[in-house]
């Protein structure tokens, strides 16, 4: 239990928050329609949070537009090399281990053959993949509905 429940909150104390969280939520539940208020007040609070975290996510590429354009003022073009460099040793890093490292562990410790276990995979791969038919269909009318009746398409 924290000494203080503002200085756990403002120290980043996770544990002592997460246990107070869960004393109160035990209180709340076990006093149930009297606890109400504060339910409805906690849940309108999580979506007023969760709107504006919404609102950051989506301005956020804006943000970092923003700082590589403060890069590009500050610094010029000669920090886009170093950038493609590592960029493009990635994509060496990244191929390396898919064409090299996993067939080479296939053929070794698990004893199959890469060239059948990639024809497979890609196989399924492909069939989980395709999308499924849409059907076009009249959306159903009640029974009791004075009137004439439209004949399904």
């Amino acid at each position: 239990m924290p000494s203080n429940l503002i200085s756990a909150f403002s120290e980043g104390e996770t544990l002592q928050v997460v246990f107070v969280a869960l004393i109160i939520g035990t209180a709340a539940y076990s006093l149930g329609d009297k606890a109400a208020p504060f339910v409805y007040f906690h849940r309108a609070a999580f979506e007023v949070i969760q709107r504006v975290l919404g609102w950051i996510i989506r301005l956020a590429p804006l943000g970092t537009l923003g700082l590589i354009g403060n890069a590009v003022a500050s610094y010029g073009n000669e920090f886009f090399v170093p950038l493609l460099k590592l960029i493009g040793s990635t994509y060496v890093a990244c191929a390396l281990v898919l064409f090299a490292v996993y067939p080479l562990l296939l053929a070794l410790v698990a004893k199959v053959s890469p060239i059948r276990f990639s024809a497979k995979s890609w196989k399924r791969a492909a069939v989980r993949v395709r999308l499924p038919v849409l059907r076009r269909q009249p959306p159903a009318e009640p029974a009791d509905r004075p009137g004439p009746r439209r004949a399904a398409v």
